[in-house]
């Protein structure tokens, strides 16, 4: 009697054990984040949301893409790709552009505003830190936090490509990698809101995740130029071609070949031949901006 009163007093410890090991050890609920829209024109506002982290604790939220092509001048070896517009909206923000096959000359031009005259920085300074990888002919520049607020006016980073190596000259294109990074708090019920201005962000497709350390989730954007029609990375006389044959129902030009978003450019509702006007105008420097939808 007193064996089998121990024995199911055992069972009852073993029990209330194995349902505290379950409550402590449990996993976490899986944080999530959504990128809305996920899809847009460079420029565009985008809200980022994050839910299941902790509370009121802080959170890095890091942006990457990779694989931008920059073109090369054929005759001196010349790249350049400027950030136009580029939003740093608050301190706690931080950024890096990485760009392969090109020589250890990298050189980054700052324009602050429009009446401002261009800073150029070659070296460590005013928060600016470049690195070389010489293996893979990379060279980066970074700057990190606290970065100074505003609107910058234009921020260029050019350089010299690496020779070709099987002919005579140079790369015909030089490959950028930007990295984008900022930290924000959860409220009280360990989510958050942020919203991103893409102003001089480079097109392409965005790995966003957000991380405390503990748990991660992630999502995608993509971004592309307004005006960049036939989806090739930029803008020119060819997407007029594009969105003219689009107007016309060629076959061929369509909703699945082209980005009908970034055909969009004159600001109406819809793309017909005057958005190809528009474009051909801005292209020979008759119009000065580009008006592109914004998702809602």
């Amino acid at each position: 009697m007193v064996k089998g009163i121990r024995t199911a007093s055992k069972m009852k410890q073993m029990i209330i054990a194995a349902l505290i090991m379950l409550f402590v050890i449990a996993p976490a609920s899986a944080a999530t984040l959504t990128v809305t829209p996920d899809s847009t024109t460079s420029g565009a506002l985008v809200t980022i949301e994050g839910t299941g982290f902790g509370a009121n604790e802080e959170v890095t939220i890091t942006s990457t893409v990779t694989g931008f092509k920059i073109p090369v001048s054929g005759t001196d070896g010349r790249y350049a790709y400027s950030l136009v517009e580029f939003n740093i909206s608050q301190e706690n923000m931080s950024f890096s552009l990485s760009v392969r096959e090109v020589e250890n000359d990298m050189i980054l031009k700052v324009k602050r505003f429009w009446w401002t005259p261009y800073w150029t920085i070659d070296e460590n300074e005013l928060g600016f830190i470049f690195t070389r990888d010489g293996a893979t002919n990379t060279s980066t520049v970074t700057r990190g936090m606290p970065t100074p607020t505003g609107v910058y006016c234009v921020i260029t980073v050019t350089g010299t490509a690496v020779a070709a190596p099987t002919v005579t000259g140079y790369v015909q294109n030089v490959t950028l990698n930007a990295t984008i990074t900022k930290k924000v708090t959860t409220d009280a019920t360990g989510g958050f809101t942020d919203v991103i201005d893409t102003h001089g962000v480079p097109a392409g497709t965005y790995i966003i995740n957000a991380t405390n350390s503990t748990v991660y989730a992630e999502d995608t954007l993509t971004l592309s130029l307004c005006g960049d029609a036939n989806k090739d990375g930029d803008v020119g006389a060819y997407d007029c071609v594009c969105i003219a044959r689009y107007a016309a129902a060629i076959p061929g030009y369509d909703a699945e070949t082209l980005n009908l978003n970034a055909a969009d450019v004159d600001g109406s509702v819809g793309v017909t031949i005057n958005d190809a006007r528009y474009l051909a105008r801005y292209l020979v420097g008759l119009e000065t901006e580009l008006n592109c939808p914004v998702p809602v």
